[in-house]
């Protein structure tokens, strides 16, 4: 739990187990609650299920029953039952353009913000949003993801550099000392980590080596894996 936010997550190799122990799970918490008077909303109350089976459990609370969805929020992360996260990076994506706009009011190709202001905004304000939950999300990341996340990138490294949009990608990063985000090394700053490969610009470096010499250099360190990908070996719901 974390501040009005709970999640319970439920493990079992059979959908029966699963749902005894979901049940199981609420009538505690639901009586704990209860006793230290406080409301649980049921309309915000969602489950989300991790496995094979077409059709999972079906989950209650006490006599109601809770909606399963196919994303979850949980903490500013967006989890999807195929744990792909692409869903989780649409949004990110969405947020940061949406401060590319505002970013484009104050920093024009031949006026505003200096070259190290733009760098310093983006360092610090985009470049943590995109990366937000990586811990999560940026342990098996696919070529598809890169591919979103580069797209994201490069309007504001064209932002910042004052580069024409036929200016290679790596050309715009290198100036800047902030490298693609799907470089090898990036959101993955752990020594257990498996670093992997940009095949599509393979002359950036690492994301986390970039950050090193800016305001927050360990702002994106990532320690250790959260254990998702365990999560699909039997069916799991988060509530």
């Amino acid at each position: 739990a974390f501040a009005d936010d709970f999640a319970f997550v439920i493990s079992h190799k059979t959908k029966d187990g699963v749902q005894q122990l979901a049940n199981r799970a609420i009538t505690t918490f639901s009586n704990w609650a209860e006793l230290n008077k406080l409301q649980i909303s049921l309309e915000k109350t969602k489950y989300i299920y991790l496995g094979n089976l077409i059709n999972p459990a079906r989950i209650k609370w006490n006599n109601t029953r809770i909606q399963k969805v196919s994303t979850l929020r949980y903490l500013g992360i967006i989890i999807d039952d195929k744990l792909k996260w692409i869903p989780h990076i649409k949004e990110k994506g969405t947020k940061a353009l949406q401060q590319y706009q505002h970013f484009q009011r104050i920093a024009g190709k031949n006026w505003g913000l200096t070259t190290a202001n733009r760098k310093l905004i983006y360092k610090t304000v985009i470049e943590r949003m995109l990366c937000h939950g990586a811990v999560a999300w940026a342990q098996k990341i696919t070529e598809s993801m890169k591919r979103k996340l580069n797209t994201i990138q490069r309007k504001f490294l064209l932002l910042i550099t004052k580069a024409y949009y036929t200016k290679a990608y790596h050309v715009q990063c290198n100036p800047l000392s902030s490298d693609s985000l799907d470089s090898t090394g990036t959101l993955s700053s752990a020594p257990a980590a498996t670093p992997f490969t940009n095949t599509r610009h393979s002359e950036s470096s690492s994301l986390a080596a970039a950050v090193s010499d800016t305001v927050h250099p360990r702002a994106n360190a990532i320690e250790e894996s959260l254990g998702v990908s365990s999560a699909v070996r039997a069916g799991k719901l988060v509530s």
